[in-house]
């Protein structure tokens, strides 16, 4: 991210194609996280499964992710991020990467789509 000079506020890792987790990928990810959260990012993780679970509670990457970061479905977490950005950024945008994206770049219909997100945050 430094190359590029991004400073994204939502990181989403989509963990579902991910068996097994070593030490080294736990590290890696580990400085990824830090590096990531030091700039006040947050991390979020879906579909993660056993293995790598276990390895992130072991070594406490999972207590400093945050219990809450961590959804079954990637379209919780998607809900949880547009919750999270500056929806500001988003009035006029014509990149549409996202269903909700059409909807939140009009200020008339991001009102309903933040209310459908609110109500209920576990649609995908």
């Amino acid at each position: 991210m430094d190359t590029i000079h991004l400073r994204p506020k939502v990181l989403l890792l989509r963990m579902g194609k991910v068996p097994f987790m070593d030490t080294t990928g736990e590290s890696n990810l580990s400085s990824l996280v830090k590096h990531f959260e030091k700039f006040g990012g947050i991390i979020l993780v879906s579909g993660i499964q056993a293995q790598p679970l276990d390895v992130l509670k072991r070594t406490g990457l999972y207590t400093l992710i945050g219990a809450e970061h961590f959804f079954g479905h990637t379209g919780e977490a998607l809900n949880f991020a547009l919750l999270q950005l500056d929806l500001n950024k988003c009035l006029g945008c014509k990149h549409f990467a996202f269903r909700e994206c059409a909807a939140l770049s009009n200020k008339e219909s991001q009102k309903e789509v933040i209310t459908s997100l609110k109500a209920d945050p576990a649609r995908t």
